[in-house]
Parts: C-alpha cells; sequence; structure tokens
C-alpha cells in the first residue's frame, strides 16, 4: 500500500474507504484517482477486487451537485410533478421530443433523458410499438 493511501487510510481498510469515497461521496474514480496519486485504471481495479459495484455512466458522470442542479432545471421547466407534466406533454397533447424541447428551450436529447429517468412512456411505447 502506497504512503499516500496510508494517510488517508490509517486503519488500513481500502474497501471501505474506495466505498465511501465513490458511493457516498459520489467521486469518479478518475477524482479518487487523483487525490490518491494512481491512475482511474488502479481505482477500477481495485474496487473489482473489493467486489464493490460501480455506478452507472450517466450516475458517474454527473456527480451530486450536478444531479441536484439539473433536478431543480426539471422542476422549474414543468413545476412540482414533472413526470406528470411530461407524461401530459407527451400523451395527451401528443407532443413529440423535439416539440417539448422547443417549447421549454432545451435539446432533444435532454428532455429524452429527463423522460427515460422519470419513466415516462409514449403510449405508442406503452402498447409496444416504436416511439
Amino acid at each position: 500500500m502506497s504512503r499516500v493511501i496510508e494517510a488517508y487510510c490509517p486503519d488500513g481498510d481500502l474497501s471501505a474507504f474506495l466505498g465511501n469515497l465513490y458511493n457516498s461521496q459520489q467521486k469518479s474514480s478518475r477524482q479518487i484517482g487523483s487525490e490518491l496519486g494512481v491512475s482511474p485504471d488502479t481505482v477500477r481495479n481495485w474496487m473489482e477486487q473489493f467486489g464493490l459495484s460501480r455506478r452507472e455512466l450517466g450516475d458517474a458522470t454527473i456527480g451530486e451537485r450536478n444531479r441536484q442542479k439539473a433536478l431543480e432545471r426539471l422542476h422549474s421547466v414543468f413545476g412540482d410533478n414533472p413526470k406528470e407534466a411530461l407524461d401530459r406533454l407527451t400523451n395527451q397533447e401528443d407532443m413529440t421530443d423535439r416539440q417539448i424541447a422547443q417549447r421549454t428551450n432545451y435539446s432533444n436529447s435532454t428532455i429524452y433523458d429527463w423522460k427515460k429517468r422519470l419513466g415516462v412512456l409514449n403510449i405508442r411505447e406503452k402498447r409496444g410499438g416504436p416511439r
């Protein structure tokens, strides 16, 4: 174990230490590696060695602060119940992602991402058809 790791993790429990940084503090393997003076690949190898599960790529790159900002944006655009608002626009008003994006001044991909994260499906998707 390197001196840097010993300085951060004096009890030697690297598994708990990495789990705290990665899961509790929502740091990426790149951020952890930078703090410890090792490569992100080394951090990922340690995590695999200790059986620590990794987040989805999108979750790992967003980070907690950005996730909170995205949630605030979502609520500022769609109100207190963004899932209901997106479902209404998609299925009752029969708007496409592009039309919702134009109305809200966000990109198609942002609208698609919000709908995916909230579990909003088009009626056609609910019936098993194409989007």
